[in-house]
């Protein structure tokens, strides 16, 4: 995974603590539940574990449990990987305010055929965030069977 520094007015915001006013959480509850690292973790001979290969990135203490990996590893609806990095939570982006991102980008795209990356900064409603398509497709498709079957 890459990874990102986002800074809003001059301000560390942190993708895995709390800051004053800012947060960011990417995993949900039901993805966290789905993995656990095996009982004999991190132990096991002959085995290369993620905490060895991205030190960077996944702490050895969580293994598959990082919220990092969790994320990462989502079912996807739609055949592109679309994984969100975080969210700000209890706390308005004011319009104007200076948002500084660095990112360190561990696995270039270049060396795959049709690859790319982007970094999409949206906002997050009812609907979701950008798949706004999607999601009233599914209403409308949900409204449809409900009048048929009445």
């Amino acid at each position: 995974n890459d990874t990102y520094k986002l800074e809003v007015d001059g301000q560390n915001v942190s993708f895995h603590e709390s800051l004053p006013g800012y947060y960011v959480e990417a995993a949900w509850d039901s993805d966290s539940e789905r993995y656990n690292n095996p009982q004999d973790y991190p132990n096991r001979p002959n085995t290369s574990w993620q905490y060895t290969r991205f030190p960077d990135i996944i702490d050895e203490t969580l293994g598959v449990r990082d919220k990092d990996f969790v994320t990462w590893m989502r079912p996807s609806a739609v055949p592109r990987v679309w994984n969100p990095v975080g969210m700000i939570g209890d706390r308005t982006i004011k319009e104007g305010a200076n948002l500084t991102v660095t990112i360190s980008s561990t696995y270039p795209a270049e060396s795959l055929d049709d690859a790319y990356k982007m970094l999409v900064i949206t906002e997050f409603g009812p609907l979701g965030a950008r798949h706004d398509g999607f999601g009233i497709l599914l209403s409308i498709c949900a409204g449809l069977c409900f009048f048929m079957a009445v």
